[in-house]
């Protein structure tokens, strides 16, 4: 009997059905939405974290650099090199244990003295042995010959001399009378004094007083304009040693001066030092004040200064009110 092979046909209902789906997972597998809010905030904070760290090194990398820099910015290394003024003031300075003079001039120093130091009968230096001075050492005022009749010496083709004189060819720095045990000398260096007839002279008759004190007697230079210079730079008498003599003929020789006048710090220091004598310079007149406040400081000492006041060139009738006042002498000076 002859078998038919049948051939399978697809069921046409069967080729439109989608295909089957997976089975669903249990609930306790089911992703939910707190599980990804959780992941997120995991990654936030871990992104956080790693900020904050960086932060922290930056911080500490850059912090100590910037206040380095700060602390550098106010203040000077410690290689840096002393300025012109410490090393004039160092070179101008006197001690007793000086035993070598400067070799080299000093530059003036630059700051005003603000207020004195108390005195005492304290030798700064002693006198210099013979056999110590050298010419390579300071330089050493030595006054020419003074010409018959006056005191000042007569520079060639200078009729008015070499230094300024008082009415009978007198140096008023050297006053009259017996000669007082302490001096100060306060000079005018203003604009007005910077010329080469007045303050070189000024300083040359000075530097004559200076030169004739004995060993016995003390003494002190202050000049002023609106600032105040003093010799030595603390305030003080000092021994009229030869030594002494040569080291404020160098400091005197230094640039300084040129505002305006004001005497009033120049002579607070003078009274400070209380001196028997105290000499006052100027070429012009002062603020009328001024003759009542050295009035009443120079009263208020122990022992009253005998003020000398010395008018360059022209009357000043404001000097010859504090010499009145001060039981001193007024010198017009040319």
């Amino acid at each position: 009997m002859r078998q038919s092979k049948l051939k399978s046909t697809p069921n046409p209902s069967r080729l439109n059905q989608p295909p089957p789906l997976p089975p669903p997972l249990p609930k306790n597998q089911q992703p939910s939405m707190m599980d990804s809010a959780q992941d997120t905030d995991q990654k936030a904070k871990w992104i956080l974290l790693v900020a904050i760290a960086a932060g922290i090194i930056l911080a500490l990398f850059f912090i100590p650099l910037i206040l380095g820099r700060l602390n550098s910015g106010g203040s000077s290394t410690d290689g840096e090199a002393p300025s012109a003024h410490a090393k004039s003031a160092a070179a101008l300075s006197i001690d007793n244990d000086v035993t070598k003079a400067p070799t080299a001039s000093p530059s003036f120093p630059n700051e005003p003295v603000q207020e004195p130091r108390s005195t005492s009968s304290e030798k700064m230096v002693d006198e210099e042995s013979a056999e110590q001075k050298s010419a390579s050492m300071l330089l050493t005022y030595k006054p020419k010959p003074a010409s018959k009749g006056s005191i000042a010496s007569r520079a060639s083709g200078n009729k008015r001399g070499s230094e300024i004189e008082a009415t009978g060819g007198r140096n008023p720095f050297l006053g009259e009378g017996t000669p007082a045990k302490s001096t100060v000398f306060v000079v005018d260096v203003s604009g007005s004094m910077q010329n080469a007839t007045r303050l070189p002279r000024v300083l040359a008759s000075m530097k004559r007083a200076i030169e004739l004190m004995t060993t016995s007697q003390q003494f002190a230079v202050v000049l002023f304009d609106t600032q105040t210079y003093a010799f030595p730079n603390q305030p003080a008498l000092l021994d009229a040693t030869s030594k002494n003599k040569d080291a404020a003929f160098l400091w005197l020789d230094s640039t300084y001066g040129g505002g305006g006048t004001n005497p009033i710090p120049g002579m607070s220091i003078a009274l400070g030092l209380n001196p028997e004598r105290i000499v006052l310079l100027s070429d012009g007149e002062f603020d009328p004040y001024c003759v009542a406040f050295i009035q009443t400081e120079n009263h208020a000492q122990g022992k009253p200064a005998r003020i000398d006041c010395i008018g360059l060139d022209e009357e000043v009738e404001t000097l010859k009110e504090i010499a009145k006042q001060n039981k001193g002498i007024y010198y017009q000076a040319f």
